[in-house]
């Protein structure tokens, strides 16, 4: 495939600040994915892809079912519950005098 406006295959362009391009083309990818391959392995780089695809998909399906979502109308507001009734209020503390009096253990002779 020939970009229309060069004599030369189409590759991705990076822009950069300064004027300066960076071209990555199929030779580029092809080295940078036998260098992922080398460090991590076949089956672990299998492994990451297929992730990455389960969270693409997972991702889209998430931006259509917002999507739905908007479109719904909006179910009527729930009542709130009626509000808890106030405690009863409380009483005056008086403490009972004992009937009787436990004898002091502490200080000796006094019973």
């Amino acid at each position: 495939m020939r970009c229309a406006q060069h004599d030369r295959p189409r590759t991705l362009t990076a822009h950069r600040h300064g004027g300066q391009t960076v071209d990555i083309g199929p030779m580029e990818l092809l080295l940078v994915l036998g260098i992922v391959v080398v460090l991590f392995g076949a089956g672990r780089v299998a492994d990451l892809g297929a992730a990455l695809g389960r969270s693409v998909r997972e991702f889209r399906q998430a931006l259509h079912e917002d999507d739905g979502q908007d479109k719904r109308p909006e179910p009527a507001a729930q009542s709130a519950p009626p509000p808890a009734l106030p405690a009863p209020p409380l009483r005056d503390f008086v403490p009972h005098e004992p009937s009787r009096r436990v004898p002091d253990v502490t200080t000796p002779g006094a019973a």
